[in-house]
């Protein structure tokens, strides 16, 4: 259910300025360009060490060519030098480039590749994933931060990055505190959102599962009174990691399974990914804004 590590997140990512800006102007095909460059630069960060091993891997193959042996064994040798060239050349080829004129495919759990890393660059732009998330592959991490865009952006809350939430990345701006808390942890129960505030800007959008009907998540400004890496739900007999309690028995909490509608009993429960990085935030008499 948890992971048993905790880890800090990177660096925060640089906030953006309030007010009209030269960023501001920018049209949405200058963005795409931005994105498609950026994306540029990570895929081809990789290439100058795919072709030296390329390289060494043919230089190997040679190398037991070169070596005596059996009539039989020297042809195995040589089909293993095709084979091993053939995949060199594919190692040492450069990915093929992003078409900034196609509409980018829809993308959900287990999709890969160029279009999935725009994506994740797109979203750790706008906050709802922390730098260093952007692998190419829509995994957990990737399906959370898109319900959490979705839902900020009022959108129908389905993990799937479709035309319409394709449209909207766009046109996004990062999500805005809303309490004026200069640092704190802000709920937004409609938009099944927590936002993470620093210096009174958001440096993290998390998707979150409030209570369900009859176990309604309490609203009002509170404040983190306890905090238990690993607590135990006597009344509900559930583990719950990385347990921040800010009102009585509720807390948010990590938890395995975090789906886009409310199910809770009451306490806010987070992604298990994300849990580590929420706990780290929010220390002892840590703000928790609701509403």
């Amino acid at each position: 259910m948890a992971r048993g590590t905790e880890r800090v997140r990177g660096k925060p990512p640089r906030i953006m300025r309030v007010g009209k800006t030269r960023r501001d102007h920018e049209s949405g095909a200058w963005a795409n360009h931005l994105e498609n460059k950026r994306l540029r630069r990570l895929n081809g960060s990789g290439r100058g060490a795919g072709r030296l091993f390329a390289v060494a891997l043919a230089v190997l193959a040679l190398f037991v060519l070169s070596m005596p042996s059996q009539s039989g064994s020297r042809r195995v040798a040589q089909r293993a030098h095709r084979l091993v060239v053939a995949g060199a050349i594919r190692l040492a080829s450069p990915p093929p480039p992003l078409d900034p004129a196609r509409r980018p495919p829809t993308l959900r759990r287990g999709s890969k590749g160029p279009y999935v890393r725009r994506l994740q660059s797109r979203l750790v732009a706008l906050r709802y994933l922390p730098r260093g998330s952007v692998n190419g592959v829509f995994g957990d991490e990737t399906w959370h931060a898109v319900v959490a865009f979705q839902g900020w952006e009022r959108l129908h809350r389905d993990g799937i990055a479709g035309p319409k939430t394709n449209a909207a990345l766009v046109r996004a701006r990062p999500p805005r505190a809303w309490g004026g808390l200069r640092r704190g942890l802000e709920i937004d129960l409609a938009r099944q959102v927590m936002l993470l505030v620093s210096h009174r800007s958001v440096v993290l959008a998390v998707h979150i599962c409030s209570g369900k009907a009859g176990y309604s998540t309490p609203t009002g400004q509170f404040s983190v009174y306890r905090r238990e890496r690993l607590s135990w739900s006597v009344r509900y007999g559930a583990w719950m990691p990385y347990a921040l309690y800010f009102y009585g028995g509720q807390a948010i909490h990590g938890f395995g399974y975090v789906p886009a509608e409310p199910v809770s009993h009451g306490c806010v429960r987070m992604p298990m990914v994300d849990a580590p990085t929420v706990w780290s935030f929010a220390p002892l008499g840590t703000p928790v804004w609701i509403r």
